[in-house]
């Protein structure tokens, strides 16, 4: 892959202190990502689509949340996929950055969606 993954619309569940899951808006597919064919011995060739697992569970990733910023980097595992690509478990790891939100500045974070 040359490409950066671009992501589906996302939203964010709190499963913890520090730990959220991120799974589709909408729908089973996270992203769909290209593979290039170098040299013409790219058995993957093409584009591949990554979904969640069929109980709906998608990537766990953590992050402190200790300060008042919008935008949060989540540090997210290989333990913590429940992906495929192309009928097989797939893994991420990796960081990732999305926007925590909130109704008020006294209101724990509420919601979370990619950015």
């Amino acid at each position: 892959m040359s490409e950066p993954i671009l992501t589906e619309q996302l939203k964010g569940t709190f499963l913890a202190s520090g730990e959220v899951e991120f799974t589709p808006e909408s729908g089973n597919l996270f992203a769909t990502v290209k593979f290039n064919n170098s040299g013409g011995t790219c058995l993957v060739a093409g584009n591949g689509k990554v979904t969640g697992s069929s109980e709906g569970k998608g990537q766990v990733c953590t992050a402190a949340l200790e300060t008042t910023r919008e935008n949060q980097l989540f540090e997210c595992l290989a333990t913590g996929s429940h992906f495929k690509l192309g009928g097989e478990a797939a893994t991420f790891s990796g960081d990732f950055l999305a926007r925590v939100l909130r109704e008020s500045k006294a209101q724990k974070w509420a919601a979370i969606e990619g950015v």
